[in-house]
């Protein structure tokens, strides 16, 4: 009886251990910090508007970056102006709306080929949120930092990596 039960328990330690966001993070970081999102947004053009669908893969913070298909170009900026408008949308009911956090360049990500700024971070699974959870966006001040790339930007939607 006593194996048995430290058997279960080796079992049970092993599950909670693999099922963590710490082994994950360590073992397989190329899915826990996939994309779950990205949509096409003209964040130049004011009044452009899109709606993400939103399916959470693991519980932790997200973030919404902006991201051009340069790796360089954001290196030498401090500080930009540009808004969008957000909506996390779930059963026909708004769960949180407000406005993007201001372009600095301490909330910059690049990977190979693009550079990405944060604009935005909220927890998954957000509270009282269906399996219908949509982000909505609305460019209410032009971001004038990616007038190069006009059409080019896309909005991702990913684990932020500053988690431990």
């Amino acid at each position: 009886m006593k194996n048995l039960t430290i058997l279960l328990g080796a079992i049970l330690l092993g599950f909670v251990i693999y099922s963590s966001n710490t082994f994950k993070i360590y073992f397989y970081p190329e899915v826990f910090f996939s994309e779950i999102a990205r949509v096409k947004l003209d964040v130049t053009k004011q009044e452009e508007k899109v709606s993400i669908p939103l399916t959470q893969n693991f519980n932790t913070q997200h973030a919404l970056l902006i991201s051009v298909p340069d790796f360089d170009t954001l290196a030498y900026f401090t500080k930009s102006n540009g808004t969008l408008n957000y909506e996390f949308t779930s059963k026909g009911q708004i769960l949180k709306k407000g406005q993007t956090l201001p372009l600095e360049r301490k909330n910059m990500a690049r990977s190979t080929g693009q550079s990405s700024l944060v604009v935005l971070k909220f927890d998954l699974p957000m509270q009282n949120a269906g399996k219908d959870l949509t982000l909505n966006l609305e460019v209410v001040q032009p971001f004038i930092i990616f007038e190069k790339y006009k059409h080019q930007t896309y909005c991702i939607v990913e684990p932020w990596r500053d988690n431990p």
